[in-house]
């Protein structure tokens, strides 16, 4: 018997696996075969060992997760009231921002900056192809570039007889919006609305108004939206939503 067949019957009998002849036939050769014997001795003390020390580090695996476990228990209770407060604390903010949201007003900045909205040239632009003057032309085309500085000085050489003086009046107020000078915008746009009879009166009224809202002079700004509160106007619903919420602003 080899070193190999011997290691693997004697792994079948500390199995169990030998059963009947096989198992009185290896009992007999172990209390004769001295190497046999020895192997058999030794093997048995190495599972007892393997045996020992798994057990071992089963129970320091259990004892590790026993006292973890009791650590979280501790440190779950020191928590609960922390969680308490933080919970209570998220509670508040909720409700202070909920109310934050419904019961603020939007600033006379932020309202223009919901409703002002470029005005493009194009139409206008295409229907003046025909036109003979073309510092009006070219005036429109640089306007639609957003180079409003020089835009500004072309309309500017227009003289008051032109037909497109009501037109480059209402330009020039864009192009100073646009500029952020909301002052000189105004007299342009007063220019166009005081003319009458020009396509351009409603759309002056409502650029003076977010001009009148941009500068802070809201009364102002007031007069001049409900004066588009008409059924024809086209900024009849922004000019209603506008007023509503600077008079409900005034109100809380």
């Amino acid at each position: 018997m080899n070193n190999y067949e011997r290691t693997a019957i004697i792994e079948q009998y500390l199995d169990g696996e030998l059963q009947g002849g096989d198992l009185e036939k290896f009992e007999l050769q172990a209390l004769t075969d001295k190497e046999l014997k020895q192997d058999l001795f030794l093997q048995s003390e190495i599972r007892k060992v393997l045996a020992d020390k798994e057990a071992f580090e089963l129970r320091v695996k259990l004892n590790t997760i026993h006292n973890n476990y009791q650590k979280e228990k501790k440190n779950v209770r020191k928590k609960k009231p922390v969680l308490t407060y933080t919970f209570i604390t998220l509670s508040i903010l909720i409700v202070v921002f909920v109310f934050f949201i419904f019961d603020s007003k939007l600033s006379n900045d932020e309202l223009y900056e919901k409703y002002y909205k470029h005005y493009s040239s194009e139409t206008i632009t295409q229907s003046s192809e025909l036109s003979t003057d073309n510092n009006y032309i070219n005036a429109l085309r640089i306007y639609e570039r957003k180079q409003y500085n020089d835009a500004i000085n072309l309309f500017d050489k227009i003289p008051e007889n032109s037909p497109f003086y009501n037109s480059k009046e209402y330009y020039s107020g864009l192009s100073y919006m646009e500029l952020q000078n909301y002052e000189e915008a105004i007299k342009h746009f007063n220019i166009v609305i005081k003319s009458k009879n020009n396509l351009f009166i409603e759309n002056a009224i409502w650029y003076s108004a977010l001009c009148y809202l941009k500068i802070d002079k809201t009364q102002l700004a007031i007069e001049y939206f409900k004066k588009l509160l008409n059924e024809d106007s086209t900024f009849k619903k922004e000019a209603g939503e506008i007023i509503e919420e600077i008079e409900d602003g005034s109100k809380k």
